[in-house]
């Protein structure tokens, strides 16, 4: 038995040796004779593969905005009068506003601006969320806190009754204390408007 299991090896060593003999040369000369060939095929692919790269990167670059991410929506739409159109929170449908984003640069891609600042408070337009924010830098007074939402309200063209329909947020900053750390306290003359704490 052991005869026969050597037999079969050395009969397989001869047959890799006799077909290495027989191809190695075969191969060699199939590249050498075939060099043009082999060149051009690769050109074509490296060309493919190029065009597909160039193709995919034009393709992301021209896609249109994923309207399912709030991060890239683009600004409000404007009506034949040239008013925006911005949607309501709830169920209060859509209110018109002047064009309160005249002469005022974007602060970062998803075209969120300052749209004024005051030693008292700024007053912002986060566009993603189509929300706006009175920062006041300190706990205003309630004078303060009037000419803030009066600008706002001058700003957007609309009355006190349309600015409870938009998500309007009014902050205190939070180096004021705890109390005021992330908290809203809504535009002073709609439901949702809180007393600032003094």
């Amino acid at each position: 038995m052991a005869g026969y299991k050597e037999a079969l090896r050395s009969l397989m060593r001869d047959l890799i040796f006799v077909l290495r003999k027989i191809l190695m040369p075969v191969s060699q000369y199939f590249l050498i004779q075939n060099r043009k060939l082999i060149l051009s095929v690769g050109a074509l692919v490296l060309i493919a593969i190029i065009l597909f790269v160039v193709v995919q990167v034009w393709k992301l670059l021209n896609a249109p905005p994923d309207i399912s991410n709030d991060f890239s929506r683009p600004l409000p739409e404007k009506n034949p009068n040239g008013y925006f159109v911005i949607e309501g929170i709830g169920k209060t449908g859509e209110v018109l506003t002047k064009d309160f984003l005249v002469k005022k640069e974007p602060i970062n891609p998803q075209g969120d601006r300052i749209l004024s600042e005051k030693p008292e408070y700024s007053i912002s337009y986060i566009n993603p969320f189509r929300q706006f924010f009175i920062a006041f830098n300190s706990i205003p007074s309630v004078d303060v806190r009037v000419n803030a939402e009066k600008e706002l309200l001058e700003m957007l063209g609309v009355s006190a009754q349309d600015a409870c329909a938009l998500d309007i947020h009014e902050t205190v900053s939070a180096i004021e204390g705890d109390e005021y750390a992330g908290v809203n306290f809504g535009f002073s003359s709609c439901p949702n408007g809180r007393v600032i704490p003094q």
